[in-house]
């Protein structure tokens, strides 16, 4: 009887976390195995109505579309009260919780704009920042040292420009991105470990990033052509970096 839509929202994170292989399919049969259950119970009156959620979904390619700085802070808002990610690969807690390594995750990518490859692994062979990439304040670690004085640097090569352009990057840090990275550093950070040690799962991820966008109320304009309805993507913060920097 003490079953409701949110229990069965938490069971969801749990199976996206724990489970060997974290499909979508997987998930959503272990999830529909427990409602028909439910609904076993209520035809025999043992229960009032049977609630349910949305299934996972796999996730569609990126358009070239761009966030608002308003639906940025509206997804920062959003951040709250989301319930995955709460652990880690090896599933201990995450340092702050969903909440803070949602934020992080955002103003990283509004900033720079990075793949989410680059910042969230969703698979064991992924290479993400890690906190070895970090360089504390002062100036730039580059070997001419341009760039001025910063409140501290990210230094990375991205994935699919590192074979082409070995070179890494130097990009300052702001004090508000240094702010939501303390939020989400362990005690002991592992130089060689993931900023964002998330569980291995698109399915789970991409799901997550909807439930985000849904809180929110964030989502662009329909199709202007069709005026089918779009979503966004973790991917079109690579664009609207892009075009802040080109207006900035």
């Amino acid at each position: 009887p003490g079953v409701t839509a949110a229990t069965l929202a938490d069971f969801q994170a749990w199976l996206c976390e724990n489970l060997a292989a974290p499909s979508a399919r997987n998930v959503n049969k272990h999830v529909g195995n427990v409602i028909a259950v439910l609904r076993t119970a209520e035809r025999f009156g043992l229960r009032g109505p049977t609630p349910t959620i949305p299934h996972l979904a796999a996730r569609k390619a990126a358009s070239r579309l761009t966030f608002s700085q308003e639906q940025a802070e509206r997804l920062l808002a959003a951040a709250g009260v989301m319930r995955w990610p709460k652990r880690d690969q090896k599933r201990q807690p995450l340092p702050g919780g969903p909440a803070a390594q949602w934020r992080a995750a955002i103003v990283l990518w509004w900033y720079y704009g990075m793949r989410t490859a680059d910042l969230i692994a969703t698979k064991t062979e992924a290479r993400p920042i890690t906190w070895q990439n970090l360089h504390p304040a002062g100036p730039s670690p580059a070997d001419d040292s341009r760039g001025g004085v910063a409140p501290g640097w990210l230094v990375w090569a991205p994935i699919k420009t590192d074979a082409k352009k070995p070179e890494p990057l130097f990009l300052p840090l702001t004090p508000l991105v240094c702010d939501y990275l303390a939020a989400i550093k362990p005690d002991k950070p592992r130089p060689a470990g993931p900023l964002f040690p998330w569980p291995h799962s698109a399915s789970c991820f991409y799901a997550a990033w909807e439930t985000l966008c849904d809180i929110a109320g964030v989502a662009p304009k329909p199709d202007p052509l069709t005026g089918e309805p779009r979503d966004f993507k973790p991917g079109h913060f690579r664009k609207t970096a892009a075009t802040n920097h080109e207006t900035t």
